[in-house]
């Protein structure tokens, strides 16, 4: 199987604290199990300012985490 190389940046609602942070990272390596991708790295960048207001959130800071992969189409 060929694997193409991927990155995503999830942002995750600051409030949810770090139980929040860790129950979405655990689902994204599950979903990367599930499919036979590979973890290459993971970052954890922290509380950040946003760009703009998160309109569903009302806030303007975000957990990013992010993700690089391998995974197939």
């Amino acid at each position: 199987m060929y694997l193409r190389q991927y990155e995503t940046i999830t942002l995750v609602d600051p409030r949810t604290g770090a139980d929040g942070v860790e129950k979405v990272l655990s689902r994204m390596r599950e979903a990367l199990s599930k499919t036979d991708g590979r973890e290459v790295r993971y970052e954890n960048w922290g509380r950040r300012n946003t760009a703009y207001r998160l309109q569903t959130y009302r806030v303007r800071k975000a957990h990013y985490l992010y993700l690089n992969f391998l995974a197939g189409n």
